[in-house]
């Protein structure tokens, strides 16, 4: 087994918690590992978290039983269990597909469905916002895409320094701009879109209060970002939803779809109500694949009570 080609360990001394050293170091260990066992140690990882009631089942279930409330309680209970399978083998690929060197990541890339999608939009000369729910692997998308492309990427910075410095490296290994959530953030993404390139953006976060508005998501108010909208009212870019489906072969396809036409519309109503449809159609592609686990009904309109109430 080959090793990776960076060195993982952030180098910032005292600052580096116990904590930290050790997410780290599991990271790294993980990137020793074959492919075919971390796929085995998620699925694992997915049985523990169904059978110990964990709380991402429970907010598994309480998302599905919101989104797809026509579904029989055995299809929602099978969906939620693989669902929190498919989240474990999420965590598991990490260490290989942040440490390991890129071409043997993309070599895990069996089949790119909708390419040509992505490229008459690209010719358009607009720039592209490329809008990656939670499906599948993400990381592995922006990998396969600065391979051709360059790309800009929005991303949350987490509270650790040291963690914060990993996914940095890691990311931009591939000559990937990151953007954090914050205005010089979204200063970079639309310069970016300005030269007509193309930028990533995860479109299924909760944002800020003052950064969304309430459009359904599967018939749910959920807090949906106005950025994109924005972004492409001022640029006039073009809007393509991607994902990855992992593969029961140990790969991934990746997939290209354009996104709903209402996502160009001035309206800001139409305009989130089209982007949260086109992420819609992206999860019933491959619902197992959707990280339900994610609150994403956390922030509820004004009077409403909490959805996620657990004890």
């Amino acid at each position: 087994m080959r090793e990776a080609n960076m060195d993982p360990h952030p180098r910032f001394g005292e600052t580096v918690t116990l904590k930290e050293r050790a997410i780290i170091s599991l990271l790294k260990l993980l990137a020793k590992l074959p492919h075919a066992f971390n796929r085995r140690l998620g699925t694992f990882i997915g049985h523990c978290l169904w059978y110990s009631r964990s709380r991402s089942r429970k907010v598994t279930e309480k998302n599905l039983q919101l989104c797809l409330p026509a579904l029989m309680a055995r299809e929602s209970s099978a969906l939620a269990r693989r669902s929190l399978q498919e989240f474990g083998k999420t965590m598991s690929e990490m260490g290989s597909v942040w440490l390991w060197p890129v071409p043997r990541v993309i070599k895990l890339v069996r089949s790119v469905h909708g390419r040509e999608l992505l490229e008459q939009c690209v010719a358009q000369q607009r720039g592209v916002i490329v809008l990656a729910p939670h499906i599948g692997n993400w990381e592995i998308l922006s990998l396969f895409l600065t391979q051709e492309y360059p790309l800009t990427v929005l991303y949350q910075p987490p509270e650790s320094e040291a963690l914060n410095a990993l996914i940095l490296r890691s990311r931009a290994r591939t000559g990937t701009q990151l953007a954090p959530t914050s205005r010089r953030g979204v200063l970079a993404l639309l310069k970016a879109l300005q030269r007509r390139e193309l930028i990533g953006i995860l479109p299924d976060q909760v944002p800020a209060r003052e950064s969304g508005v309430f459009a359904p998501y599967f018939g749910v108010p959920a807090l949906t970002m106005t950025l994109v909208s924005n972004l492409l009212q001022k640029t006039g870019a073009r809007a393509v939803c991607a994902y990855t489906q992992r593969l029961p072969c140990g790969g991934f396809d990746i997939f290209f779809e354009l996104a709903d036409e209402c996502i160009y519309d001035q309206d800001i109503t139409l305009s989130t109500e089209g982007l949260n449809r086109s992420i819609e159609q992206c999860v019933r592609n491959v619902p197992e694949q959707n990280q339900w686990e994610y609150k994403r009904f956390k922030k509820r309109p004004e009077g409403e009570e909490p959805v996620y109430k657990f004890s």
